[in-house]
């Protein structure tokens, strides 16, 4: 799917993301003290100025009719010209929505640097945190399946899902190696297997993590839409049941199953030194 068929916040954040892997701390200086403390600004001296609080739509088109015709920075460098552009023409297209995008990215730079500083015990830069984050978060731009299971991560939608995750690797350790091993002998000798792509293989193959959980939440679907059609006589129950099975249960299973290779690529660091401690004995679900 092409980015133009993704939702219009979907789209908005492909742009601001290619601004930032194309001009870097630039991109992210221009976006975060330019423009989202430019527009904080505006709103506490219209708010003053009003004598009362004035709402961000109106601090965002003060600001942009007072930054018309203006460059953000005196003499900008061609790095800094092109992002200003670039966000300046988001904002006066999209307005509120563009302003929120560029505040979640932001405030998600800002949070991985750091978490990044505090997993290295020293302050990364944000070159560094920069260029992990790109690695990390923008693989799968344009892709609106992938997108969306990040939006809804970041609602924690798959928050059960992730501790499952890792309950999974810490006890099935053993059968990870196995699986490592079992693939190593079907490849050419220069083709390595590591244990984070053993992790992903033997998930694959179960396609679960917590298989009493999974069953669990289809259950509550498939009673929701009982519900929902009020379904009394068993034929109607029946029906529901055998449809859920055909339409739905594949298509939340693929959902599912890219949501957590999604954790466990952006979560390789916890994942690798989960893998690295000592195994627990038996398999636990996490209730």
């Amino acid at each position: 799917m092409s980015a133009e068929e993704l939702p219009l916040e979907m789209r908005i954040d492909v742009q601001i993301r290619d601004v930032l892997i194309r001009h870097r701390t630039t991109a992210w200086a221009i976006m975060e003290q330019d423009i989202l403390d430019g527009i904080k600004r505006q709103m506490w001296c219209c708010s003053q100025e009003c004598g009362y609080d004035v709402s961000e739509t109106t601090a965002l088109s003060e600001w942009l009719y007072a930054m018309y015709g203006r460059c953000l920075r005196p003499e900008p460098s061609e790095a800094e010209a092109e992002s200003e552009r670039a966000f300046m023409r988001l904002l006066r297209e999209y307005q509120l929505t563009a302003l929120k995008v560029m505040a979640d990215r932001a405030d998600d730079l800002n949070k991985h640097l750091w978490y990044e500083s505090e997993a290295a015990g020293r302050d990364i830069g944000r070159e560094a945190a920069l260029d992990d984050w790109i690695k990390k978060y923008t693989w799968y731009l344009g892709n609106r399946e992938l997108m969306e299971i990040e939006y809804a991560y970041k609602r924690g939608e798959f928050s059960r899902d992730e501790q499952d995750l890792y309950e999974f690797i810490r006890t099935r350790k053993q059968e990870i190696e196995e699986c490592r091993k079992s693939w190593q002998g079907k490849l050419r000798p220069e083709r390595q297997i590591s244990l984070l792509d053993a992790t992903k293989l033997l998930f694959f193959e179960k396609k679960t993590v917590n298989p009493r959980r999974d069953i669990e939440l289809q259950r509550e679907d498939i009673q929701r839409e009982i519900e929902r059609q009020q379904a009394i006589d068993e034929d109607t129950r029946t029906r529901i049941v055998l449809d859920y099975k055909q339409r739905v249960a594949p298509c939340w299973r693929d959902r599912k199953v890219k949501a957590i290779e999604y954790i466990i690529t952006i979560h390789k660091d916890k994942v690798l030194k989960l893998l690295n401690e000592s195994p627990q004995p038996e398999y636990s679900t996490v209730a």
